[in-house]
């Protein structure tokens, strides 16, 4: 069996308080992932690895270097790492992408110049952000700016073209918010993959048109973050009335929660196990992916080549 990409979460530690990400709005404790929990991963059979999660930033994994020379060393799989770039010193960034040596990527986050962008990027420093990656790219890494479009910020979108091209990043991503608000305005014409997702008949699931799967800071194996976040783990009775002939999944992990948990079982168990192959049968059926999964990731965001 192949891969198409595994979204791991590393760590729940981050600095940024953006308004609408999972970790703004809840209460828990930071934990990192055990490498070790990792390690059993099939990389040779992955083709892309991100270091993405719901609620941490990969920068703040301390085993970060650790991981991606171990990667590196015992597979051939791409690294992508989704951050906010607003930490560490400029010389971190330059052995990351050192690290990397070109057969990896970063996404980082510029949504607006120093007077916007700290409106969603709360806790953020734009100039240190602007430091290091343009340090990154110096010394060859590849890189990827994602803004995040609001109605504050969308009369920008040219200047941070411009500046993100002088950085020396290869692609320019604009996508849609996840939510609006009274001060993170909505955007003349944009809709949420909530919105599209209601509109839209047809589920898109990635998990099983591109195969793929999300490691969770705690050792889980899910199909995907929807179904890793913490309203949806927590949230048992809504999805048990939502889901209510369509429950084996939820009562499988219910009962046996360690089931689908690579610290005790291996890959190829969890991915045989009565979880994963009530989703595989029923996805169609589930709240969850009716809910989430009518958009895709070409809805979402509009990619430029600087």
């Amino acid at each position: 069996m192949s891969y198409q990409f595994v979204d791991i979460e590393t760590t729940s530690y981050c600095n940024a308080k953006c308004p609408f990400c999972n970790r703004t709005n809840m209460a828990f404790k930071p934990k990192n992932l055990d490498i070790e929990v990792i390690k059993k991963l099939p990389f040779n059979e992955i083709s892309v690895t991100l270091l993405l999660g719901n609620k941490g930033d990969a920068i703040f994994y301390p085993k970060l270097f650790e991981l991606i020379e171990w990667i590196r060393a015992n597979a051939k799989t791409w690294i992508q790492i989704h951050t906010n770039a607003s930490f560490h010193n400029e010389f971190w960034w330059i052995h990351l992408a050192q690290l990397l040596n070109g057969q990896g990527a970063i996404i980082y986050a510029l949504d607006g110049l120093e007077d916007t962008h700290k409106l969603h990027r709360i806790g953020t420093d734009f100039n240190k952000i602007v430091k290091n990656i343009t340090a990154f790219n110096k010394v060859g890494g590849k890189s990827i700016c994602q803004f995040l479009k609001f109605k504050h910020n969308e009369h920008q979108v040219d200047a941070i073209k411009e500046l993100v091209r002088f950085m020396g990043s290869e692609k320019f991503w604009i996508r849609k918010s996840r939510e609006y608000n009274s001060i993170l305005q909505r955007p003349d014409g944009a809709k949420t993959r909530h919105e599209m997702s209601k509109e839209n008949t047809e589920i898109k699931c990635v998990f099983l048109s591109k195969p793929s799967f999300y490691l969770t800071v705690d050792g889980e194996i899910r199909p995907c973050c929807f179904m890793a976040d913490d309203d949806y783990k927590g949230n048992f009775k809504q999805h048990f009335y939502e889901d209510i002939h369509n429950l084996q999944h939820l009562i499988a992990y219910k009962r046996d929660p360690n089931s689908i948990n690579l610290r005790d079982n291996s890959f190829s168990d969890i991915m045989n196990s009565r979880y994963y192959k009530h989703i595989k049968t029923n996805y169609k059926k589930l709240f969850r992916c009716n809910q989430k999964c009518k958009a895709t990731f070409e809805d979402i965001v509009d990619e430029e080549l600087l």
